[in-house]
């Protein structure tokens, strides 16, 4: 392929869209991304914070995602450049950073995340194959004009400086972690308690002021519509594999469970057991 990176999520958030994905955390086998993308998802949140995936499985994923037009964003386990530029060459097209706290951690990803001049990512040789007649620069620029960088939003201390950590550009989605939110709160696992869904409004608020999207993980579609009211933009849903699987086994059980439970004993006719 002769064309340049074209990021379909950042492009529509950018013009004022929305994106909607889910995130794989639990099923390793690359197939998942055929599967999230015959459903209609835009993007898929690959997860290395909470999973067992290896840099291999990563890539798989990443080159499958890429050949079906599915927007792979990779969340790290660490805010390391090194980890980061090396998912970033596997493919990544998007970068989830989890608890960010302050304007500086987003200055130190942004540099390294982008090539010169506007950054300090290293070259990667591989970037230039299938783009015959680009030149290195308009390859360079390209990348970092289509990686997408979201920042996790995760504890109070975040939310009361999200106005600095906005200032100077360069986020593209604040997502808003209300699970840890809600511990930062001290309401822990309570995602739509008052003080998690005031943290929400203000979120949106600030993001608003500095064009920026907000994102969210929605657990029905009552809590979708509810985001989506607020001025969420950047929508995962179901929030992991994992759940999806569990769920529908427990419903699953659940039936079977009723289905059976009449037949479980045989009737008492009354003649005994001689």
């Amino acid at each position: 392929m002769d064309e340049l990176l074209d990021n379909h999520v950042k492009s529509r958030l950018a013009s004022g869209g929305y994106a909607l994905g889910t995130a794989v955390w639990f099923v390793r086998t690359p197939a998942m991304m055929r599967m999230i993308r015959a459903a209609g998802y835009d993007f898929v949140t690959i997860d290395m914070e909470h999973s067992s995936f290896s840099l291999e499985t990563i890539s798989d994923m990443c080159e499958l995602a890429h050949a079906i037009g599915l927007v792979p964003v990779i969340r790290p386990d660490s805010h390391s450049r090194f980890l980061g530029n090396r998912l970033q060459d596997l493919g990544a097209l998007g970068l989830m950073q989890f608890d960010i706290r302050t304007r500086s951690e987003v200055d130190e990803i942004l540099d390294w995340m982008r090539y010169p001049p506007d950054g300090s990512r290293p070259a990667f040789t591989a970037a230039f194959s299938g783009t015959k007649g680009k030149s290195g620069q308009a390859v360079n620029s390209s990348a970092n004009a289509n990686m997408l960088l979201v920042i996790q939003v995760e504890s109070q201390h975040a939310v009361e400086k999200i106005d600095d950590i906005l200032l100077g550009g360069g986020i593209d989605v604040v997502e808003v972690g209300r699970s840890d939110l809600s511990t930062s709160y001290g309401v822990p696992g309570q995602r739509n308690h008052a003080l998690v869904l005031e943290a929400v409004d203000r979120i949106v608020a600030a993001c608003q002021r500095h064009g920026v999207a907000v994102g969210a993980g929605c657990t029905s579609q009552e809590d979708a519509e509810d985001m989506i009211r607020k001025g969420v933009r950047y929508l995962m849903y179901p929030a992991s594999d994992f759940g999806v699987l569990k769920n529908t086994y427990q419903e699953g059980n659940r039936m079977l469970r009723h289905l059976t439970a009449a037949r479980a004993a045989p009737p008492n006719d009354g003649r005994g057991d001689g």
